[in-house]
């Protein structure tokens, strides 16, 4: 890349990690050379617990973390411990030895039909957001531009105004 001219001898480049898992990319991806310093980036993409955040066919997995107050409704794993290890992880690999991580997508649907959902839905991204600001990564919401059930969409896009400002401020409150 940095041989194709232009202002790609100086650009930051980014080099998505093994299917964006923490993992995989972690056991198996390799930094190419680069003579430009300190202009290359890791990135990876966070949606544990899967039960959780991204499966629309299981709403019975409703609650997160060490907040939930119904074990049955949880995954079962991927609670705050798993989060800080797989961020530190990305640390330690990557940012740690001069590559900065951007959490490139991250996110967990609405379950508009489960009214107990919400407020760990809030949590976990709070906490996810936090947890990478403190671990070096670099988090980006994953924003779909839906706001039905079973999306991501934080705004909406007809009126131009916040569907979910609680959500909003859960995610920008991290420092």
């Amino acid at each position: 890349v940095r041989k194709t001219g232009g202002r790609n001898v100086y650009r930051q480049l980014i080099v998505q990690g093994f299917n964006t898992n923490i993992d995989h990319t972690v056991n198996f991806a390799t930094i190419p050379e680069d003579n430009t310093v300190n202009r290359i980036m890791m990135e990876v993409h966070y949606y544990d617990p899967y039960e959780f955040a991204l499966n629309e066919e299981n709403d019975n997995t409703n609650q997160w973390g060490t907040h939930a107050t119904d074990l049955s409704k949880t995954a079962g794993w991927g609670d705050e411990r798993h989060v800080d290890n797989q961020f530190l992880k990305m640390r330690e690999n990557f940012y740690d030895k001069g590559v900065g991580v951007i959490l490139g997508e991250y996110g967990v649907i609405s379950r508009l039909q489960i009214a107990e959902h919400e407020p760990y839905r809030l949590y976990w991204n709070e906490y996810i957001t936090q947890s990478a600001i403190d671990n070096k990564l670099v988090p980006f919401y994953w924003d779909n531009g839906y706001t039905n059930d079973h999306s991501f969409g934080l705004f909406n896009r007809t009126t131009a105004s916040e569907a979910y400002p609680e959500l909003i401020k859960a995610i920008t409150q991290a420092y």
